[in-house]
């Protein structure tokens, strides 16, 4: 006698608010692939919509314009870069080397993220754009206090003034958001790596007793 077949459980519906979710989530995901593959000029409603297969009528259901969903991607990525710079941090802190130091090493490797371009694409677009510059200020400012935030979570950070810390901080994080976009343009790994050498050098002199 043969065994009769289980059915199988119908799929789980989506919610409406998962539904919104799940748009939202491949209109961000387009325009950052848009930025990074074709720049800020040639990111329109029919690009975006063609890469995160919707119609143009989706986007605006969702987004007043196409500008707000530029931004609403900026905070995207900046929210992925702070848990990836975190995540990987926590893996390669073992101890091996001060934190500082370490620190240094995962930034440089997150700035040069695939992701990160696409916010920095946005920085070199925002200084002939004025809406841009205005509308993307605010994000900025909100960005630039959850790297501090992070940067409080490394040890030896926290223990720099105020002044210092930010100067260590924006100065390294600066430092290799140009150092990527370079890489890209204009590549020269061994300049690079003495850069990184000097850098964790600096760090380490922090970060003594």
């Amino acid at each position: 006698m043969s065994r009769a077949r289980r059915a199988k459980p119908p799929p789980k519906r989506q919610t409406q608010a998962e539904r919104r979710a799940l748009t939202i989530r491949r209109l961000t995901d387009a325009t950052v692939q848009s930025l990074l593959e074709v720049g800020y000029a040639r990111t329109t409603v029919k690009e975006i919509c063609r890469r995160a297969k919707l119609s143009d009528g989706a986007l605006f259901r969702f987004f007043p314009t196409l500008l707000d969903l530029i931004l609403a991607a900026a905070e995207a990525v900046a929210r992925r870069q702070i848990a990836v710079f975190e995540s990987r941090f926590a893996a390669a802190n073992d101890g091996t080397e001060p934190p500082m130091v370490t620190a240094l090493t995962v930034l440089r490797e997150v700035c040069r993220s695939r992701t990160n371009i696409a916010f920095t694409e946005l920085l070199v677009a925002a200084r002939t754009d004025p809406a841009l510059r205005r509308r993307l200020a605010p994000g900025i400012e909100a960005y630039q206090a959850a790297i501090r935030q992070s940067a409080d979570r490394v040890p030896g950070v926290r223990d720099l003034s105020p002044e210092l810390r930010d100067a260590v901080v924006f100065g390294a994080t600066h430092l290799f958001d140009r150092e990527a976009m370079l890489h890209y343009v204009y590549p020269r790994p061994e300049e690079d790596e003495i850069r990184l050498v000097l850098a964790k050098r600096f760090a380490a002199l922090l970060g003594a007793p």
